[in-house]
């Protein structure tokens, strides 16, 4: 999985667990991607940062700093699924 995708999955499910704390599909599934960042891309020191428009995650590759950005209303697709959809309303 590139990059990018795997930030991006990864950030859609963070932000669904953020705001469904219980959720432990949610976090399972965050677990997953995180492993999935630290074994196939050595991804370390996830942060996030929501910015006007748009998420900012920072990580560290070898010790080295980076940033990709990502729109918020693409990230929050997920979350908008999940809430408007009655099976998994709670």
């Amino acid at each position: 999985m590139r990059l990018a995708d795997a930030l991006f999955n990864w950030l859609q499910i963070r932000v669904v667990m953020d705001l469904r704390k219980n959720d432990r599909s949610a976090s399972d599934t965050e677990a997953f991607f995180q492993q999935i960042l630290r074994e196939d891309h050595k991804i370390d020191q996830l942060q996030v940062q929501i910015e006007e428009g748009r998420y900012l995650v920072t990580y560290t590759i070898d010790n080295e700093q980076h940033e990709m950005t990502f729109d918020r209303e693409a990230v929050d697709v997920l979350l908008t699924a999940i809430q408007n959809e009655p099976k998994y309303a709670d």
